[in-house]
């Protein structure tokens, strides 16, 4: 069976197992996510076992479980309607057969550099991660924790998906202490921006949007700087979408 159906096969299977997750006891739900996101975790482990090494653990299957965590517990947030589901269920299906073509680019691509689908696969991985800080920090707003503790998850939540997108920009054989700082750093800002917003009268979606869009302008910043194509006109260009992104903010949602 070639590669591409084995991934076909894993990513119907991780549909369906979502789908089951809604069937547990609603007292057990977020365990059940919780467990979900795990087989998920272990899931691509096996099927990129073949050229997998250390430290693809920490860089390349996170972000597919925490896309299983996400969609499982913003699925349990939607309306019980069959429309719904069903189309929750086939976007995360597609969303899912894409993570594991993109790491099996990803792995390939460390033992042959010129493979031409690197920067494809980048782009998957960028939007995944926006996917997951949107939906991510919706639902960690929307739990009600005190600030602290939601500061917490979404420093985590961000400090991994931060290092996945520097990772893959990389492709290096080891963590180095250049992404570690770099993830680091873009994690602290994106953890005090929600901080703050944490103590504005914002409902939770207006938060996840802003913190989303702060989180895709550092990443995007991040990625040139790390292939080296940080020069003042990229610089000046981000900078031009952020203030147009705080005008929209203000416009749309003042005060909210």
């Amino acid at each position: 069976m070639r590669q591409r159906e084995i991934f076909v096969i894993t990513a119907a299977f991780l549909g369906f197992l979502l789908w089951t997750v809604q069937l547990v006891p609603i007292n057990y739900r977020y365990l059940a996510i919780l467990g979900f996101s795990l087989v998920t975790y272990f899931t691509c482990a096996f099927n990129l076992r073949k050229y997998a090494k250390a430290q693809h653990w920490l860089t390349l299957f996170p972000l597919p479980a925490l896309y299983s965590l996400c969609i499982g517990a913003f699925y349990f947030l939607l309306p019980t309607n069959f429309w719904s589901m069903f189309i929750i269920l086939l976007l995360f299906s597609t969303g899912m057969y894409a993570l594991l073509l993109s790491g099996n680019i990803f792995v390939v691509a460390q033992h042959n550099k010129v493979i031409q689908l690197v920067h494809a696969a980048q782009n998957i991985y960028l939007f995944a991660a926006i996917i997951v800080s949107l939906l991510g920090v919706q639902v960690i707003v929307s739990f009600g924790w005190p600030f602290y503790l939601a500061s917490l998850a979404i420093f985590c939540l961000h400090l991994l998906l931060s290092l996945d997108i520097a990772w893959s920009v990389h492709l290096n054989e080891h963590l180095s202490l250049e992404l570690w700082e770099l993830s680091l750093f873009s994690t602290l800002i994106i953890t005090e921006i929600a901080t703050t917003l944490l103590f504005l009268p914002l409902a939770a979606w207006h938060i996840a949007l802003l913190v989303m869009s702060t989180f895709y302008l550092i990443l995007g910043i991040m990625q040139v700087f790390i292939s080296g194509k940080l020069y003042y006109q990229a610089l000046n260009e981000y900078v031009a979408l952020a203030i147009c992104i705080l005008i929209m903010f203000i416009g749309f949602f003042p005060g909210k």
